[in-house]
């Protein structure tokens, strides 16, 4: 099934995701309410690059989510809600809570470990408040291959 989703211009992707373009992925941002993969692995020389997908613009002051695998985001929490299905869902929360600007989701079955020996729920999505500076991503606990959380922000 083909989810739509909204790939971030490359350039501005690199300058906020630096180490995502540095491993030859693309991240995507998700307009409101939509849903889309984490990233797309950068089109090979030998392979046509697949066609961009599109959603329909936000709504005026719904603000995007940028998606950051393999990583764990700091900030404060605002809100924990388990059974979530997705982190396009998780997106679509934080956009609708007024405090979010941050968010947490953990997509393993068998759940998400902190780190510290503490494993959370699969499909835990966890709502948090950063102080984001323009242009900058939140700081993170964790991030990494081995991390099992995915993170987002909105811009």
């Amino acid at each position: 099934m083909a989810l739509p989703c909204r790939l971030l211009p490359l350039a501005l992707a690199c300058v906020l995701l630096g180490a995502l373009c540095a491993a030859g992925q693309r991240p995507t941002s998700l307009g409101s309410g939509g849903s889309a993969p984490t990233t797309s692995p950068a089109p090979s020389a030998t392979s046509p690059a697949p066609p961009s997908p599109t959603s329909p613009a936000p709504s005026s002051g719904s603000k995007q989510c940028v998606i950051v695998p393999n990583a764990n985001a700091e900030g404060d929490t605002i809100d924990q809600m388990d059974g979530v299905a997705s982190i396009a869902d998780c997106c679509t929360a934080c956009q609708q809570a007024s405090s979010c600007n941050v968010f947490v989701y953990c997509p393993a079955s068998g759940g998400c470990d902190n780190g510290s020996g503490t494993v959370y729920a699969s499909q835990l999505c966890t709502l948090k408040s950063y102080p984001l500076q323009p242009g900058k991503e939140p700081s993170y606990f964790a991030r990494g291959s081995i991390v099992p959380w995915t993170s987002g922000y909105l811009i």
